[in-house]
């Protein structure tokens, strides 16, 4: 690999020591935090939030549901708040690289979680986006348009609904920074009470649940990122139109 430095065993076993304490001191300070985000105290969620979620014909109306109907019949709710505006014809395509690096659910569920996502796009936009890129059946979507619940958890900023702008829980310049939908995850918990309590939310540093990312971080070459960050990857949708040409070139060609 080009213009990196070529060393002797003994050598790299030195810089490889050294980079162990690093990681060992990393992972440590890690789990500190995860503990303290375990321990967080939980605030009761008084709001009576109501979603649409997709009918099983599209010829019927959308269901509503409720935050707990979110659950799922679970314990803990993680809730990835995914940015596709009502106006917009398409997800955001760095959100698309997140959902897209979601684990299989079904661990989730093994440990009494749930995850939902929930955009301000109406449901028809949502599971039209959700269907080309085959995500029907890999996680539930839903969409929060004629809630508040985006707003009151900093996942759209817009001061003609709710003042002042908070993100990340601190109030914003709405003349430098910019409003709309954000991307974050936001955690809930059923109470021995059966109520929603809301424990934790946050919208920095979201690459840390990315795990292609993670892999990436190990080779040389690193993320390989261009001015589109995590927008800059593929689509699914894009990768099964590939194949699709690939075929039906093949088939053209006889091969």
């Amino acid at each position: 690999m080009s213009g990196k430095k070529v060393v002797t065993p003994q050598e790299w076993l030195q810089a490889r020591l050294a980079l162990l304490e690093k990681e060992r001191l990393h992972a440590q300070q890690a789990e500190e935090i995860a503990q303290e985000i375990r321990n967080l105290p939980m605030v009761l969620v008084t709001e009576p939030y109501t979603f649409d979620a997709a009918p099983p014909s599209t010829e019927d109306p959308p269901a509503t549901v409720s935050l707990k109907d979110l659950f799922l019949g679970r314990s803990q709710l993680i809730v990835y708040h995914f940015m596709f505006s009502p106006e917009d014809e398409e997800g955001c395509h760095g959100c698309s690289f997140q959902a897209g690096n979601f684990p299989d659910l079904r661990y989730l569920a093994e440990k009494d979680t749930s995850l939902a996502v929930i955009s301000r796009a109406p449901i028809s936009k949502i599971r039209a986006f959700q269907t080309a890129n085959r995500w029907t059946d890999t996680f539930p979507w839903y969409s929060s348009l004629n809630s508040r619940f985006n707003y009151d958890f900093q996942a759209t900023l817009d001061e003609s609904v709710k003042r002042p702008a908070m993100y990340n829980y601190k109030e914003v310049d709405t003349k430098t920074f910019p409003m709309g939908d954000q991307p974050g995850f936001s955690v809930f918990t059923l109470g021995d009470d059966g109520q929603v309590y809301h424990t934790y939310s946050t919208y920095q540093a979201l690459d840390r649940f990315i795990q292609t990312y993670r892999y990436l971080d190990l080779t040389p070459k690193g993320r390989q990122e261009g001015p589109m960050g995590p927008a800059g990857f593929k689509l699914p949708r894009e990768w099964y139109e590939e194949e699709k040409q690939v075929r039906e070139k093949s088939l053209k060609n006889g091969d």
